[in-house]
């Protein structure tokens, strides 16, 4: 399988403000030993490191007017950045982190005013798409305040049904009909979000229960994040785990979304499915070991790769 065309869909953007402290104790002095600030949101996150990966790519967003600008001084040249925008804000999330490992995050609410936002989105979509024979649109992250998923979700079918465009979710905005009838090429929830999505209670962490429920869903391809245990992948009746390795973890805000790149980027290579999810999960690998939303470059994810296995789930 590969696409002439793919774009990212990013609803509720952000900016990601990353602080490392020497500690995080309350009512004391906490010190800043390193900072960074940028342009995030998760298909935004997903679109930098496929074009870090040289695989063409538009990122699509939905951004307030009011910090626009500096978000965009954010963005890495390379990235093809297509905002739809609107009066309001592009919200902010902080987090901290310490040397002992501590982790504290803050996500602050943007502000929402539509007006013509999702027609003029609608249209730029079916501009992009129009005249191809495949495409991904790979919709990420949450939806902002005001925006309901019933909107989101027409939309999405509206240019389905006029233009070839697979779709690639990794997002909890959408209900289980919905997921129905949007049927997505892939879906990549954790395994805590697959239990809400389905609605398991107390969820499950055996593998085979794991990959029965992830079944159920109406996608291709699930992809189930498994945390340090790895990555279990779902098409059809057969399940494959990556076993995940131990390596230093800074940070986990981009794990999700450069796995999804990973994935994408084998989808585009046509490699058989173990093979993929080996690409995935070296994606997510590298993302940890780097602080804030930092992803790994292409020797890194090789390297990653060269040194993950794959084993069928029975």
């Amino acid at each position: 399988m590969s696409f002439d065309r793919i774009a990212t869909l990013t609803l509720n953007p952000a900016i990601d403000l990353s602080l490392h402290t020497d500690t995080l104790r309350h009512e004391s002095l906490n010190r800043v030993l390193s900072e960074r600030e940028e342009a995030g949101g998760k298909g935004v996150n997903v679109s930098r490191l496929l074009s870090r990966l040289d695989v063409p790519n538009h990122a699509v967003a939905l951004c307030g007017l009011e910090n626009l600008p500096y978000y965009q001084s954010l963005l890495p040249d390379e990235v093809d950045f297509r905002p739809i925008p609107f009066p309001g804000k592009i919200r902010e999330n902080i987090t901290l982190t310490s040397e002992d490992g501590t982790l504290i995050k803050l996500d602050r609410s943007g502000t929402f005013s539509p007006g013509d936002a999702l027609p003029r989105l609608e249209a730029l979509l079916l501009s992009l798409f129009s005249g191809i024979s495949s495409g991904l649109l790979l919709v990420c992250g949450s939806l902002p305040n005001g925006l309901a998923a019933q909107e989101v979700c027409a939309l999405l079918s509206r240019i389905a049904s006029l233009h070839p465009v697979h779709l690639g979710l990794d997002t909890l905005a959408f209900s289980l009909p919905q997921l129905q009838e949007l049927r997505p090429l892939f879906l990549k929830p954790n395994e805590y979000e697959l239990a809400k999505l389905l609605g398991i209670e107390g969820g499950t962490r055996e593998l085979s229960a794991l990959a029965k429920a992830a079944r159920r869903l109406p996608a291709a391809f699930v992809l189930v994040s498994l945390g340090e245990r790895g990555l279990l992948g779902v098409k059809g009746e057969e399940a494959w785990l990556v076993p995940g390795l131990a390596v230093p973890v800074r940070s986990t805000v981009a794990a999700g979304d450069s796995t999804a790149a990973g994935f994408s980027l084998a989808l585009q290579r046509d490699m058989p499915f173990p093979q993929a999810l080996r690409l995935a999960a070296a994606c997510g690998t590298a993302a940890v070991t780097k602080p804030g939303s930092g992803m790994g470059g292409p020797e890194e994810i090789k390297e990653y790769f060269s040194k993950l296995t794959v084993e069928a789930v029975r």
